[in-house]
């Protein structure tokens, strides 16, 4: 929620049950994402990225407002994370997340990840789409282009991206489009 992150006991064997909210210690706040990856339950909020063991929380990355956290499957153990300030690079293993590095030549806030091949991702945020293309060990982006009217999509106060059934739909806010390689648009 906008207030914090909240548990409750929950016994899966009762029809009816009184529910007791109690908020995790520490996590006031925003919580824009809850992920579990590789067994770890990550919270991006707005004060950085956090691991949540039971009604605990311990700080993964200092980087502030975490919105979307992907494992690069079948990449791993590559994670990205798009948050306020650009992308975060975590290292994935079981029932681990360690953060390596905030990219330094991609400072734009990203909402939004998806995987276009191997080493490239797509980045949303805001009304701004990028194609990201990273080195073989993800440890820098090679390149960024910036996808926007001259490359099919309509002037748009939003610009998302979603996979659905194995195919990237970038959404706007006049429909839905979908990316050719060949021709680039």
């Amino acid at each position: 929620t906008n207030q914090g992150l909240f548990y409750t006991s929950w016994n899966p064997n009762k029809k009816y049950q009184s529910i007791d909210f109690k908020m995790i210690h520490g996590s006031q706040g925003q919580v824009w994402n809850l992920e579990v990856i590789n067994n770890v339950l990550v919270c991006g909020h707005n004060t950085g990225t956090f691991q949540i063991q039971g009604t605990a929380m311990s700080l993964l990355s200092p980087k502030t407002g975490g919105w979307v956290i992907k494992l690069l499957s079948p990449h791993a153990p590559y994670v990205l994370q798009g948050n306020y300030t650009g992308v975060s690079l975590f290292n994935s293993l079981p029932n681990a997340l360690t953060y390596q590095t905030q990219y330094p030549n991609f400072r734009s806030g990203v909402q939004l990840l998806e995987t276009q091949s191997k080493n490239s991702v797509w980045a949303a945020g805001y009304n701004e789409l990028n194609l990201l293309k990273f080195s073989d060990d993800f440890s820098v982006i090679k390149q960024i282009k910036p996808y926007a009217q001259k490359n099919g999509l309509p002037k748009s106060g939003y610009l998302g991206v979603y996979k659905l059934a194995a195919i990237n739909v970038f959404t706007t806010d006049s429909g839905l489009y979908v990316y050719d390689e060949l021709i680039d648009k």
